[in-house]
């Protein structure tokens, strides 16, 4: 998205939907524009993510329901992914990038994500903001438990 442009997908409340962006394509978005991905999983084949901070916002929601239920992000590129502070971050649900070099939440105002969880290699905080994260266990992964045995 350039200058002032905006994307919205789902409408909050709507069906779960899913975003899939085939080969090298990114998700990106300058400091004014908006973007709305209400109860969508996004998956990238082998783009990255670059998310400019400013006046716009950010609100991107998981789905709640289905195979793709709390997952937002599914993106495995060996690429920086950027999310900036936004005029009102509202992040909900798992984002999975494992392989990304570095995951960055940067910006100038405070980015309160009490309901995402980042799956990555290393994330990192930019900026002259804090990150506060309390992950929603309703709106989480859950990472399975294979076995419990006692050991005497």
């Amino acid at each position: 998205l350039r200058a002032n442009g905006s994307l919205r997908i789902g409408s909050g409340g709507g069906p779960d939907l899913v975003a899939y962006v085939r080969g090298t394509g990114d998700l990106e978005k300058e400091s004014q524009s908006s973007i709305e991905l209400h109860q969508t999983a996004v998956y990238l084949e082998g783009g990255r993510v670059d998310l400019g901070g400013g006046s716009g916002g950010l609100v991107w929601t998981a789905p709640i329901a289905g195979n793709f239920e709390d997952l937002a992000l599914w993106a495995e590129a060996d690429l920086p992914f950027i999310i900036g502070g936004q005029a009102g971050n509202e992040l909900t649900g798992t984002f999975f990038t494992p392989l990304s070099n570095p995951f960055t939440l940067a910006g100038q105002a405070g980015q309160f994500q009490t309901s995402a969880q980042f799956l990555t290699r290393r994330l990192e905080v930019g900026g002259l903001g804090e990150v506060v994260m309390t992950p929603n266990p309703d709106r989480s992964t859950k990472i399975p438990t294979l076995a419990v045995r006692l050991i005497r």
